[in-house]
């Protein structure tokens, strides 16, 4: 099966952080991901967890001259030549670089409304909480729209938006 998605390695990260790396194959079926993010995650996860079912790596056969790290410009490339439309990606130079090439980038965060969305999740603000606890730098003014987006964003009338 062809994956619907390819992955980069800090989102890979940021999910497992946040302990709902799994949420990939119910949201996904399956995503495919490049050797250079299978290195880049070898110190991080365990080999079953790379095995997953639901991941396939894939080597890039042309690899496109794109100024960034080896992950994302694998993920990238791989993306391209399989033409797969999605990638999970986060950094702003890479979700550039993505849209120039007609992908299009999903952040980690965003994909947990679709977990919530497909009641994978019960609350999208407990994970990243856990993913903020656990070192992951998601911006305030990220935080509180994804919240939003959940629809578990709560304001009072004193309260700015």
């Amino acid at each position: 099966m062809k994956p619907t998605v390819v992955c980069d390695t800090s989102a890979l990260i940021k999910l497992r952080k946040g302990g709902v790396f799994n949420i990939l194959g119910g949201l996904f079926g399956k995503i495919g991901i490049p050797e250079a993010v299978k290195q880049e995650c070898q110190d991080i996860f365990t080999a079953q967890e790379i095995k997953k079912d639901f991941i396939s790596v894939y080597s890039v056969k042309d690899i496109l001259p794109i100024e960034l790290g080896d992950g994302e410009n694998e993920a990238i490339s791989l993306a391209v030549e399989k033409k797969i439309k999605y990638i999970i990606i986060n950094d702003k130079k890479a979700i550039k670089k993505a849209v120039e090439y007609g992908l299009a980038p999903i952040r980690a965060e965003r994909l947990l409304v679709l977990a919530k969305e497909k009641g994978l999740i019960d609350s999208v603000k407990n994970v990243m909480e856990i993913m903020k606890q656990a070192g992951e730098g998601i911006e305030e003014k990220e935080f509180l729209a994804v919240l939003q987006e959940a629809g578990e964003l709560k304001c009072s009338n004193s309260d700015p938006i």
